[in-house]
């Protein structure tokens, strides 16, 4: 017999403590396995993304079309922002989900290092932000 979706939040919530003190068991009784999984999972998420991202992007530099090798390319926002170390999404690629990712990407572009280097430099320069000799 199938149970409505109200009978199984109904049993979840009268029984959460047992249900928690099982999880917190078979975690311990299966850390091994599952921390290596986990590995595994975060090696492969740190790979996919940043090809999902650059796809994203339109796969090359916005600004010379430069796509001959992928680790040339980065991650500009296009209106330049100073961002605390909380709000740096992207640094956390391999351990957050595409949807957060996304978000992130909204208002970015990407560049090769060379093009990047002069934006930010020239956005540091009309902003104040260096003092250049």
């Amino acid at each position: 017999m199938a149970h409505t979706a109200e009978q199984r939040r109904a049993y979840t919530a009268r029984n959460r403590k047992r249900i928690n003190a099982y999880a917190k068991k078979y975690y311990h009784d299966n850390q091994e396995h599952l921390s290596a999984a986990e590995r595994v999972r975060r090696k492969l998420r740190a790979w996919v993304q940043p090809m999902q991202i650059i796809e994203t992007l339109g796969g090359c530099c916005a600004n010379c079309g430069y796509k001959e090798h992928l680790d040339g390319l980065e991650i500009d926002h296009v209106v330049p922002i100073r961002v605390a170390s909380s709000d740096r999404i992207l640094t956390k690629i391999g351990s957050i989900g595409w949807n957060k990712i996304e978000e992130a990407l909204v208002g970015c572009q990407l560049l090769c290092g060379t093009c990047h280097r002069i934006k930010t430099r020239a956005d540091a320069r009309a902003t104040g932000g260096w003092k250049v000799a």
